[in-house]
């Protein structure tokens, strides 16, 4: 057999690239880099323990009580550090994306979200 190409890895990294760029404006470049740090911390929200899930499917208090968080302090920290530094760097440089951190950075300045003016869009009946 020739070489072979792991399709699973792949879509995986595409779909990294996708949701950072259009949730957050970030290029991730999980593509050319498949184990870059938007990659690994993205790979560690799924490594959840069976336990926690259990507690979280049936007793959801008791996390709560313990305030035990599903996701691993190094992926929360690292997700917030990003959308701190995300936010700063717009504020500063004055950049504007039609992207979903966009609407985040609305309804933290604002309060709400601005319609983007489209007359074919979801705001308006057809």
């Amino acid at each position: 057999m020739k070489d072979s190409i792991d399709i699973k890895d792949i879509f995986a990294r595409y779909t990294t690239d996708v949701i950072m760029t259009t949730a957050f404006g970030v290029k991730s470049n999980c593509i050319e880099e498949p184990n870059n740090e938007y990659r690994s911390m993205g790979k560690k929200i799924f490594d959840i323990n069976s336990i926690w899930i259990a507690l979280f499917m049936f007793a959801p208090q008791i996390l709560e009580f313990f305030s035990i968080s599903l996701t691993p302090r190094e992926v929360s920290s690292f997700y917030m550090n990003m959308f701190r530094e995300n936010v700063e760097y717009r504020d500063k440089h004055n950049v504007v994306r039609h992207d979903f951190m966009n609407l985040l950075i609305q309804l933290m300045k604002k309060g709400y979200v601005e319609s983007d003016g489209d007359k074919n869009g979801i705001d308006e009946p057809c």
